[in-house]
């Protein structure tokens, strides 16, 4: 189980690496980008001063929004070291930045007042380990910020593998177990706020960019695609009708360490 659970992660990481997926992507590896990072800042109450911790903070460009929106004094920390790399030199010198596990945060005991994690405790194999460990590096009364993908309804049998865990959506979470999880840890007052809007905003986003892509493969601008045009398509349409009938959607959580 260990070892399996090692190679999901790193997987996960590769995944994340991908020279094409940060060409579709951009700077930010989360729905709503540094608008969604902001709203859930401003709904955290995150003030000037605070220390705040954001888990798989990628090339750090979040991070750094928090820094300056908010005047808090933010650490980065990633999986992957490939990413720790990039957000120290996005940063430079704003935030700091560590290599880390979810699972096992390299930090003393109630060491921040905040904690921010996007859509990425859905990638997580051992949720509740990891919202433990969220909870023990939070200062009393400190707070924690879960923005995420939530699926109402499991998802096709046929798509349940490691592609789907890497895309955000084998781990996803129903809102309600994304509540459970943390109030189960310890975290009191725990709420949630749709922000579904950001995950529609992504996925009309990733249709426009992976023409794009498509129109720089044919003029010789990107390499050969490991997927054929149709088939991008196919998977944005149907991702458009589980938003409209209430299957998936995204959804910020909040709770309070007492």
């Amino acid at each position: 189980m260990g070892a399996d659970i090692e190679q999901l992660k790193s997987c996960c990481a590769r995944f994340y690496e991908a020279p094409l997926l940060r060409l579709l992507l951009g700077g930010v590896f989360h729905p709503g980008g540094l608008r969604s990072t902001e709203q859930l800042g401003n709904w955290l109450g995150l003030r000037r001063g605070e220390r705040v911790l954001d888990i798989a903070c990628g090339p750090g460009r979040s991070a750094v929004h928090l820094a300056r929106t908010f005047g808090c004094r933010v650490t980065g920390m990633d999986y992957s070291l490939r990413a720790a790399q990039d957000a120290r030199l996005n940063a430079g010198g704003e935030i700091q930045v560590v290599t880390g596990d979810a699972e096992c945060l390299p930090f003393g005991d109630e060491r921040f007042d905040a904690v921010v994690i996007e859509c990425s405790l859905c990638l997580i194999p051992q949720k509740a380990v990891a919202a433990a460990a969220m909870r023990r590096v939070l200062k009393l009364g400190g707070r924690i910020g879960v923005a995420d993908v939530a699926l109402e309804q499991p998802l096709p049998e046929g798509i349940r593998d490691l592609a789907a865990w890497v895309a955000c959506l084998g781990g996803a979470q129903t809102v309600e177990g994304y509540r459970r999880l943390l109030s189960d840890a310890g975290f009191a007052d725990v709420a949630t706020l749709d922000a579904t809007w950001a995950l529609t905003e992504a996925v009309d986003h990733m249709g426009r960019l992976s023409l794009l892509a498509y129109v720089a493969r044919g003029v010789g601008a990107l390499p050969e695609m490991p997927f054929t045009p149709a088939e991008p398509r196919s998977w944005l349409d149907e991702a458009r009708r589980w938003i409209a009938d209430g299957r998936a959607g995204y959804v910020f959580l909040s709770g309070r360490r007492s």
